[in-house]
């Protein structure tokens, strides 16, 4: 059970689901089980009127986290290269961008920063100080896409080492092929509503 913040994730206490037509469950695993779906829609006890959607986090391909630099090689020659990489994060739960880096090498390193950490010179020189003793012949820093922002304002870091800092963008996917049922149910809506129809008429 998750409770409001500042103590937990809700922005809302859990009754106001009420008012809501859809319900996303987001963050499930890739392969969610039967069983597991149907105790999240005993608990959430939806009424008739309600469309529940199942998500999952996806990741897109590495972007550089500075824009003025060309790394000169591209994602797949990253996991071709079997990289050392050293995961940079200041996330609440790094456990599921963990198990995506592993998708380019297994040879990971881990610098931890907590949730919505603010970073300082100090902390960038700590990170440089943990790559510099990385010895694989090729070497990158992956951070996420929240991390990157906080990153770029240390523009003083070598261009060497910018050209192997990539951060990974996120993206919401819908599970069981649900994209087009969540959309057309969307369009159907703005359809219905003749106040948000200048939004039906730009997909059109």
């Amino acid at each position: 059970k998750d409770r409001l913040l500042p103590a937990g994730r809700l922005r809302e206490k859990a009754y106001e689901k009420r008012r809501a037509n859809i319900i996303l469950v987001t963050k499930c695993p890739d392969r969610l089980k039967p069983i597991e779906r149907q105790m999240i829609v005993k608990d959430l006890s939806l009424y008739a009127f309600q469309h529940l959607y199942f998500t999952r986090l996806g990741y897109r391909e590495p972007v550089p986290v500075f824009t003025d630099v060309k790394p000169g090689i591209s994602p797949s020659e990253i996991k071709a290269s079997g990289p050392d990489i050293l995961m940079v994060t200041g996330i609440a739960n790094p456990r599921t961008f963990r198990r995506h880096l592993r998708s380019f090498s297994t040879r990971i390193r881990e610098v931890i920063f907590p949730d919505h950490h603010v970073f300082s010179q100090r902390d960038i020189n700590h990170i440089l100080q943990v790559y510099n003793t990385m010895e694989g012949k090729e070497r990158f820093i992956f951070t996420t896409e929240k991390d990157a922002t906080r990153l770029r304002k240390f523009a003083n870091i070598d261009v060497e080492i910018k050209n192997r800092m990539f951060y990974i963008p996120i993206e919401t996917k819908f599970l069981n092929e649900d994209t087009e049922n969540f959309n057309n149910q969307i369009l159907r809506y703005v359809k219905n509503n003749k106040r948000d129809s200048i939004l039906r008429k730009k997909q059109s």
